[in-house]
């Protein structure tokens, strides 16, 4: 039986333990976990991506998912909900602030428009219809078309709460 460690604001290139955590939960599902296998995450962290394991461990071995050390439960978040929205040109709008180290996983994957699961676009240009989005890396921007900023509302996503009410079990 194996425990693992994960830390949000921890560097990259952890090794799972206590003292050099891993900080992306993606390191977590590249291990072959085996039955009675230990995740810790570290309270107070918060995950911008989701965790999905191909390893459960055995009925009488479980692999477990816990939390350690102290503070707020860990979250593992598909999405943030986003205000301070700035109307780019006609009806395309766009938001700042969303903060990544440019790995896949805490950039933004999906994007809900009142929970109707938005059009990635290519291109800020390609961003013409009602719930296109288009996430620029460059500048760390997520542009979106709205008819009005009234319409201009985010939710998380339901694997997002799933995840959250396994935590806080």
């Amino acid at each position: 039986m194996a425990e693992y460690y994960v830390d949000s604001g921890a560097g990259s290139g952890g090794d799972g333990s206590i003292g050099n955590p891993f900080d992306a939960l993606s390191d977590v599902e590249a291990l072959a976990l085996q039955p009675g296998d230990f995740v810790n995450l570290k309270r107070g962290s918060i995950w911008r991506e989701n965790l999905a394991l191909t390893y459960s461990g055995s009925a009488i071995l479980p692999v477990t998912i816990r939390s350690y050390s102290t503070g707020n439960l860990p979250q593992i978040r598909g999405c943030d909900v986003k205000t301070g929205w700035v109307l780019d040109a006609g009806n395309v709008w766009y938001v700042t602030g969303i903060t990544h180290s440019g790995h896949d996983y805490d950039t933004p994957q999906v994007v809900l428009f009142d929970g109707n699961l938005g059009n990635r676009q290519t291109s800020k240009g390609a961003v013409d219809s009602a719930y296109d989005w288009y996430w620029d890396t460059a500048a760390s921007r997520v542009y979106i078309y709205s008819v009005s900023y009234t319409h201009l509302r985010a939710h998380e996503t339901v694997l997002d709460l799933v995840c959250r009410l396994l935590l806080e079990k």
